[in-house]
């Protein structure tokens, strides 16, 4: 098990209660239930016969079934607390599903697109297999969405042309079928094609939507800011972050690029602070001064205090790697940029020692790290002895991710990227607490709701105090 965060300590530290809770109450139970008991005060005495022999035999097939009977275990856990690694939220992914995420929002494997004019054209459609009533449910399309949901939306573009390309092939050779068997393996293409076509058509309309939106000049703007806020590039992006704020740019933009600049900086000089602080509140209204507020509480957003140390974090992490492939790499996940979070999952295997042969950079990160060896019972012990041996046959290995905060779409694209440059030596399963977005943070700390709901009444004249109409907690009154 490894862990590094402070939530990743807490959860270790969970775990390894309830393990001794757990072994406590076994231990309580009767340890030998196949012993029959007589009379009070007399030793237990075991059954007379051929039923011991027959218990042995039982007690060494049990363990032959269980090893045939369990499937592939967990080998390795590794809990990742999200404020390790906030900046793969703030910085802009470049991956199908982490766009359309970021764009318009998935929510439970749905994404909302009635206001594109291509979706409102075909919202009486009856039976499209994903497109219903102005909603892509991503969940349904189980057999062509998963081989595109990583592509880099570059690639993808290409890719879509060429089958809806295939498919106009394949409608206009009907009239070259002249026998009965061509006409068979005619018709075998042909529906599935005519299968396929509706969902082409959709994710091409959808990928064309995203293209236009990471074409635009203020994304554009908005990327060339980001590069050089990571940069640490000589001028001050602040002077430009400014100018946004006073061109009352979209608000949760904004603050991306503002509380990425924090990160990076090791936060805001007071001074500049204050002033950005200001231009905030005349620009968006008084009712984020409480966001802001929430923001130096989660620590996104802060005054500056000491050194900052994003340069070594990226020099020991390798975080913007110049000579990789992006073809072979998980940086292309975010166009040059590889996740944190991704980079200490792939560490735990470059060195025999995993983690401690890199502290010094760990130390760098928020909260501690921790790495330890669980202690197996007996049925776990013949568990991982099962699994070993199927590792020896050639299974991967099977890693139990799990973010405590949030994840991206685009770091869950980097990660099975990684399981790829490793040739499958480890499988991955992502746990998660939710899935995050740059605009989902923020909305979470905005406090824009709070400030605008009406105030509580005032009590009337003779009214008992219990009587009285409570309100919320930031009024006088509230609980």
């Amino acid at each position: 098990v490894h862990a590094i965060g402070a939530a990743g300590k807490t959860v270790v530290d969970i775990m390894l209660r309830l393990r001794k809770d757990e072994q406590m109450s076994d231990a309580l139970k009767d340890p030998k239930p196949s012993q029959e008991f007589s009379q009070p005060g007399v030793p237990p005495v075991a059954p007379h016969g051929s039923q011991p022999a027959q218990r042995r035999e039982g007690a060494q097939q049990q363990p032959q079934q269980q090893q045939q009977e369990l499937g592939p275990g967990i080998d390795e856990v590794i809990i990742l607390d999200r404020r390790v690694d906030l900046f793969s939220v703030l910085c802009s992914p470049f991956t199908y599903q982490a766009l359309i995420h970021e764009a318009l929002g998935i929510h439970h494997g749905v994404v909302d697109v009635s206001s594109a004019a291509w979706a409102s054209e075909r919202k009486k459609e009856q039976g499209h297999p994903i497109l219903r009533n102005g909603q892509v449910l991503l969940s349904h399309d189980k057999t062509y969405f998963p081989d595109i949901r990583d592509l880099h939306i570059n690639s993808l573009g290409p890719l879509l042309r060429g089958e809806a390309e295939t498919i106009r092939t394949t409608y206009s050779e009907r009239d070259n079928v002249t026998s009965s068997g061509e006409m068979a393996d005619y018709i075998t293409r042909f529906k599935t094609a005519q299968a396929k076509h509706p969902l082409i058509e959709v994710h091409t309309n959808l990928a064309q939507d995203l293209q236009n939106k990471i074409q635009s000049e203020d994304y554009r703007q908005h990327l060339k800011l980001e590069d050089d806020i990571t940069a640490q590039s000589s001028q001050s992006p602040l002077e430009s972050i400014e100018d946004w704020i006073d061109d009352q740019k979209p608000f949760h933009e904004v603050m991306r690029l503002l509380c990425l600049y924090s990160l990076v900086n090791s936060g805001v000089k007071a001074k500049q602070y204050d002033q950005i602080k200001r231009s905030i509140i005349q620009s968006y209204g008084y009712e984020h001064l409480l966001t802001l507020c929430n923001m130096e509480r989660v620590g996104i957003l802060r005054y500056q205090q000491g050194k900052t140390v994003w340069s070594s974090i990226k020099r020991q992490f390798n975080l913007f790697p110049e000579d990789a492939n992006p073809a072979r790499d998980m940086s292309y996940a975010y166009s040059g940029y590889a996740p944190l979070s991704a980079r200490l999952v792939e560490m735990m295997k470059k060195s025999p020692t995993g983690w401690r042969a890199c502290q010094d950079a760990l130390n760098l990160l928020y909260g501690p790290y921790l790495e330890f060896q669980q202690q197996l019972d007996v049925s776990e012990a013949t568990h991982a002895n099962a699994a070993e041996q199927a590792m020896a046959q050639g299974r991967p290995s099977v890693t139990l991710v799990c973010f405590v905060g949030g994840v991206t779409y685009g770091e869950i694209a980097a990660i099975r990227r990684l399981s790829e440059m490793e040739e499958g030596r480890r499988r991955f399963l992502v746990l998660t607490t939710e899935m995050l977005s740059a605009r989902k943070l923020l909305d979470s700390v905005s406090c824009e709701t709070v400030v605008n709901q009406v105030p509580p009444e005032e009590p009337r004249v003779g009214q008992r105090p219990e009587e009285r109409r409570r309100g919320f907690c930031f009024w006088p009154g509230g609980r």
